[in-house]
């Protein structure tokens, strides 16, 4: 089974460890409703950050949380914008430092 499937179950969050290396921010995702579409009654998308963000305005640790998927979509671009190496790097090298690793975590029980 996998890890949205189970959430759903339990009508709880699904928490993903999003890392860019060398850093790392956790998501937490509202569980769906039987129509795919997240459960609105505040329920949020959730950002959790322990890096400042000048650019964001963020001076320390943060939780910033969003109505839409879409939104925090746009957050995590903000956060991980895509680095362009140039012409000179290799794609395989430019596509490493611009890749994730996403981890799902759930509670046991």
């Amino acid at each position: 089974r996998d890890f949205e499937t189970v959430a759903n179950e339990k009508q709880s969050y699904l928490a993903v460890l999003v890392t860019k290396t060398p850093e790392s921010v956790l998501v937490l995702l509202p569980p769906v409703s039987k129509s795919r579409t997240p459960i609105s009654d505040g329920h949020y998308y959730v950002l959790v950050d322990s890096h400042p963000r000048p650019h964001m305005n963020e001076t320390g640790s943060y939780a910033m949380f969003h109505g839409s998927l879409k939104s925090l979509v746009n957050t995590l671009h903000a956060v991980f914008p895509a680095m362009d190496l140039g012409r000179q790097v290799p794609e395989a090298t430019s596509m490493m430092y611009n890749s994730f690793d996403l981890y799902p975590l759930m509670r046991k029980g």
